[in-house]
């Protein structure tokens, strides 16, 4: 029998095929950057023309893959000075569509500034927009309004939503100054518009008194207030009977509102709420034993979200589920897991968590993603050992984070390169086994 020696060369060749191999899985599993997708798995996208910043404050998916995303463009020198609504929107490659507005880019002049909040799809295609209206009421210049307009797939305004494609909505009662907002649209399935904002007052009549309140709307296909909720299709209202702060809003499985807010309680105490409110926008008393759940925090960028049915809300250092009926399930995670400073998370179709953030460290800037399991556990398949964290030359703030229909996963962020304002987009593989996943499954 023959002793057979592999030579030198052979012995080479193996261990430079073994090392490419583990190097193409390392690269192509889930949490590591999708190199079809800008540069390197990122896209920054500067303001329009290159003049002034912008500020990205939400994205939404389009059925086909393509990104939606809305923020304000601040533009400032000593002749001209504007905010404007500013839509931008991207392939699935993470380059400009020629196909919506001047390149890919929107910028809306609505004869005074104007601020984007929120987004959301209709199923017909048209694009809702959301967000502040600075530019007052007719003679009362200190009052800042509502706005909500409505855009065409191609990004033009659709002028037959509201007044040549937007609705200003004045609150005020009788109050010396009254600002308002929105922070939250939803595309209802029978075609009609939910709302969520601020509205903040001072009143004459009660020593110059301050409150914030939410504020809920509901609008009718063509823009105008539904008269079958609330009062006049709004409903104003205040949970803890303090003033209170919306910071977001969701529905749940049941089509019900939940609703995401700040709450200054009594003696300064700070609260965050968590209300739900029927489809008639009175308040769901069944909900948490009386329509709310409260939490004490002094900590800022709380949030929560909800998936299947349940509630996941983030109270700064830990992650807590919670049932539909507003019951306590159980505690998933704490911030001392976490790699990475929390910035916001969403959650998978297998109930699996991801979480954005960054690294606060002086003259380092560093942002990224870490996974867990269901049960709170790191998921060690994710990333390198559970995450990935990036480093950059400038500072990443991530904004948003979302799971695509094909399992991949996007992030959207301000880049500030030069000190300026900047869209910014990264994107991460996902798990393949989610190609046919229908992402309405997760609202957020």
């Amino acid at each position: 029998m023959k002793n057979y020696k592999l030579s030198p060369v052979v012995f080479l060749l193996v261990f430079l095929i073994l090392s490419f191999n583990q190097t193409t899985k390392a690269q192509n599993q889930a949490g590591m950057p999708d190199a079809n997708f800008g540069t390197n798995g990122q896209v920054i996208t500067p303001s329009p023309d290159n003049l002034g910043t912008s500020t990205i404050k939400d994205f939404v998916l389009q059925p086909d893959g393509k990104i939606v995303a809305v923020g304000v463009h601040v533009y400032v020198d000593m002749q001209t000075s504007f905010l404007r609504f500013l839509l931008i929107r991207y392939n699935t490659d993470g380059s400009l569509d020629p196909t919506f507005g001047n390149n890919g880019v929107s910028s809306t002049n609505f004869g005074a500034f104007a601020v984007a909040n929120s987004v959301a799809l209709q199923p017909d295609g048209k694009i809702l927009v959301g967000g502040e209206f600075l530019g007052g009421s007719v003679g009362r210049g200190d009052r800042n309004d509502a706005i909500l307009a409505r855009y065409n797939p191609n990004g033009t305004l659709d002028s037959s939503f509201g007044n040549n494609g937007f609705v200003v909505t004045d609150l005020a009662l009788f109050e010396e100054i009254s600002n308002e907002d929105i922070r939250k649209v939803i595309a209802l399935p029978d075609g009609k518009i939910l709302t969520v904002g601020l509205k903040y007052s001072r009143h004459f009549a009660y020593n110059d008194l301050w409150t914030s309140s939410t504020v809920i709307m509901r609008f009718n296909t063509d823009g105008t207030l539904d008269d079958n909720f609330g009062r006049q299709g709004k409903v104003i209202t205040n949970l803890l009977f303090s003033s209170e702060t919306v910071l977001s809003a969701a529905l749940s499985n049941d089509g019900k509102l939940l609703v995401w807010a700040l709450s200054d309680y009594k003696n300064s105490q700070r609260r965050y709420v968590l209300g739900k409110y029927n489809q008639d926008g009175s308040v769901d008393t069944s909900f948490a034993g009386g329509g709310a759940l409260a939490f004490n925090s002094q900590s800022s960028g709380n949030k929560f979200a909800v998936f299947n049915g349940q509630i996941y809300v983030f109270i700064y250092p830990n992650l807590f589920l919670y049932n539909a009926d507003g019951s306590f399930n159980r505690l998933l995670l704490s911030q001392n897991q976490l790699p990475v400073a929390f910035s916001d998370f969403t959650v998978q179709p297998d109930g699996k968590i991801i979480v954005a953030g960054d690294i606060p460290q002086a003259g380092i800037y560093r942002h990224g993603l870490v996974r867990f399991h269901p049960n709170g556990q790191i998921d060690t398949s994710f990333g390198v050992n559970g995450s990935f964290i990036k480093t950059t030359d400038f500072h990443i703030a991530p904004v948003k984070l979302n799971v695509q229909t094909d399992g991949k996963i996007l992030l959207g962020a301000i880049a500030s390169p030069g000190g300026y304002g900047n869209f910014a987009f990264s994107r991460y593989l996902g798990d393949a086994q989610f190609t046919d996943w229908n992402n309405s499954k997760r609202r957020k």
